[in-house]
């Protein structure tokens, strides 16, 4: 029989195995899953030295996977990984430059396997965009255009794609408005794990531009919308997969967090 804290410590290593990621005991503390309490760091290495656990995980060079668990990266293919990360991000911070000229975005932030240091060459420089109401479809066309222009998107580049999947005001709801019923621990600790990149040094930063971008936002609204592709105009808004309105822009077609919900659930059953 284990505790509280060591479920918990196995919980988490086994949510991360669904994506064949090794962990170390820092990023076990950091994004530990469902704890009873608040640990110590030194409560999850001593935890991590108790039989209930070491039946369960096993610890290599410094990362713990799920024990019998095939398939996840090996220390070395996870450090590698997180070199390419420190790549993107260097592409990413040269971005922000051209983002913090356009007067209606607050903040950009790193998601998804960049956010968590996990990527490969091929994968997707995925960003969180806030804007400010009454501005997202201009926002979005200035933000993306160059980018497109320049073959630096998804479908155009298999390096480094900057993709450009979630535009939120700041008046939008909370982002807990988009979880799944029944629970959503891919978008708890997606929240969690946001890296902020950018954020504008003040709120009333050029008043007189963000006027002129709701002057044209009607028709930039017009325009995306006639670009947007079928699949995305038949799947917008029937559940919170895509979602397309003036206060929210989510573009995740291949939304799969109810899969890994269910099979994390049922790799921790019994646990």
């Amino acid at each position: 029989m284990i505790g509280n804290l060591e479920r918990s410590i196995v919980k988490t290593v086994a949510w991360f195995s669904l994506f064949e990621t090794p962990v170390t005991v820092f990023e076990i503390w950091k994004w530990i899953l469902e704890p009873e309490r608040e640990y110590a760091l030194e409560e999850v290495y001593a935890a991590l030295e108790g039989e209930g656990v070491r039946e369960r995980l096993v610890g290599t060079d410094g990362f713990w996977t799920l024990r019998g668990m095939g398939g996840s990266a090996t220390p070395t293919e996870r450090r590698e990984r997180f070199l390419d990360a420190a790549r993107k991000y260097a592409k990413l911070r040269r971005a922000a430059r051209y983002f913090a000229l356009i007067p209606s975005i607050q903040s950009v932030s790193a998601a998804n396997t960049l956010a968590w240091w996990n990527t490969r060459a091929d994968s997707d420089i995925d960003l969180y965009i806030t804007v400010r109401p009454g501005t997202i479809w201009m926002t979005r066309l200035l933000a993306v255009a160059p980018f497109a222009l320049l073959g630096k998107r998804p479908g155009a580049t298999e390096l480094d794609p900057f993709c450009f999947s979630f535009f939120v005001t700041s008046d939008a709801p909370a982002l807990s408005t988009f979880a799944l019923p029944g629970g959503d621990p891919y978008l708890d600790l997606w929240i969690r794990s946001l890296v902020p990149v950018f954020a504008c040094g003040s709120p009333d930063r050029s008043v007189r531009r963000h006027g002129a971008f709701r002057l044209f936002e009607p028709l930039a609204r017009k325009l995306q919308m006639r670009r947007l592709p079928m699949r995305i105009k038949r799947s917008m808004n029937v559940d919170s997969r895509v979602v397309v309105t003036d206060q929210a822009l989510k573009f995740h077609e291949n939304d799969r967090r109810e899969e890994y919900r269910d099979r994390w659930r049922q790799m921790i059953t019994g646990i």
